[in-house]
Parts: structure tokens; sequence; C-alpha cells
């Protein structure tokens, strides 16, 4: 009898987690059709970094999460928005989130719902593969743009904390696979450090001018204009 309980109850359990399972996916196909159709839509910024500047709503939101350093919007945590945003298929990421419910699974069906909220359409004919290269595709060159505006031409005096938030989700989206788990500053040397999946660290900082990765040392290694020239995929979304 007791036997017959236990597989019962796993059977009910596998249940739970395919359906889990199956809402994910179809969140983030949801997910990815609205930033595809935000990246197309235009609206006008005031009161921002850059001001009065013509921007896509998929730019305009990713700037509204990173901002969110006081979870005014429920973003302030790092690992959620690059989650959303760079790493949608990297749901351990969410192991650490310090918010309920416990399982990373639900955390992300949670989070993915809470976006949906913010986003329109419907993506059709697409296998997982190509969603998430797709998604990527369109927040990267979102990503250049915010980046070129608040960090290469912003001033020094701009708050350095969303400027790294929008640097490590850019790295991410870059090297999907060494994704960034951690944003950390150093506000005495001006300073963004990351730690990526594999606890590796890069360090950006403002060298002679302009923003550049550094080592350990704070020695310049290469200018963060010069890898913007490498983004992937190199061709901006047409459609």
């Amino acid at each position: 009898m007791k036997i017959f309980c236990l597989v019962i109850t796993f059977l009910f359990l596998v249940g739970i987690f395919a359906n889990d399972y199956a809402k994910y996916n179809d969140l983030v196909g949801l997910t990815t059709a609205g930033i595809r159709y935000t990246y197309f839509q235009p609206m006008s910024v005031e009161g921002r970094p850059g001001a009065n500047a013509t921007v896509s709503k998929l730019e305009y939101l990713i700037e509204k999460m990173v901002d969110d350093v006081n979870n005014n919007y429920k973003y302030q945590e790092f690992r959620k928005i690059c989650f959303l945003l760079a790493v949608p298929n990297e749901i351990e990421i969410l192991l650490e989130v310090d918010e309920p419910p416990p399982r990373p699974i639900e955390k992300a069906n949670q989070f993915l719902d809470i976006m949906l909220q913010q986003l329109e359409a419907l993506l059709a004919g697409a296998t997982r593969e190509d969603v998430k290269n797709i998604r990527r595709a369109y927040v990267v060159w979102s990503l250049r743009s915010a980046i070129t505006r608040r960090i290469l031409g912003a001033p020094d005096d701009a708050p350095i904390l969303p400027k790294c938030r929008l640097l490590a989700l850019y790295l991410s989206t870059q090297s999907p696979l060494a994704y960034i788990e951690e944003v950390n500053i150093d506000p005495t040397g001006h300073t963004c450090i990351f730690k990526d999946r594999h606890h590796f660290e890069k360090r950006y900082s403002k060298i002679g001018g302009s923003w550049s990765e550094v080592d350990g040392n704070g020695q310049f290694r290469e200018t963060l204009e010069t890898q913007l020239q490498r983004i992937q995929p190199q061709v901006p979304p047409t459609s």
C-alpha cells in the first residue's frame, strides 16, 4: 500500500512539474513575441538620462528594469532581469533570487508573467532554439543603443549602478553560457564588477575618458566601444 501511494504521489508530482515547464515554454514564446513587437514601436522619452530622445518601447522597458534599484517595479534583483532579457533558458540563475515561490521553474513562470503584462502579441512557428536567438537579437540591439546613450554618452556623475546593470545584460547576451549572475560596484573607483555563472570576474571602468574593460588591478584591457563593434548578431533585426 505504501509503495502504491508513493507511485501515485510521484506521478502527481511529475504531472505538476510537466505543467510548470509547459507553462514556461508558453510564456517564453509569448514574451519573445512581445519583445519583437515592442522593438519596432517608437516612443518619446522625457525626464530620463538622454532625455527627449525617441526610443523603442523595448529600450524603454529595459531602462525601466535597470533603473529599478529600489524594487518599485519588481526588478531590483539583477538575476531576475538577466533571466528575463538575456538568458531565459537558464532558469538556474534564479536559484539565489530571494523571492517566493522556492522552485526556480515557479520563479521563472512568476517573473515571466510579470513581464508579459507589459508586452503584446504572439509568436508562432519557431523552435525553442529559434525563440531564444530571436529574443536575444532584439534585446542586444536595444541594449547597444541604451549603452551608447547611457554609458558612452552620459556624464560621469550619472548613477553607476544602472550603467553596470546595462553592461552586465549586454555581456550576458554575448556570452549566454557564461551569463552574469552578480553585479557589484566600486564607487570610489567608479568601477563595475561582474561575476559570471562560473564565478569568473570582469571589471569595467572609465579610463582616460573611455569606458573600458580592466583587469583586477584596474589596468586597461580593451575599450567598450571596440567591444560593441563585435556585437552579435552583427545586423539588427528588420522585422
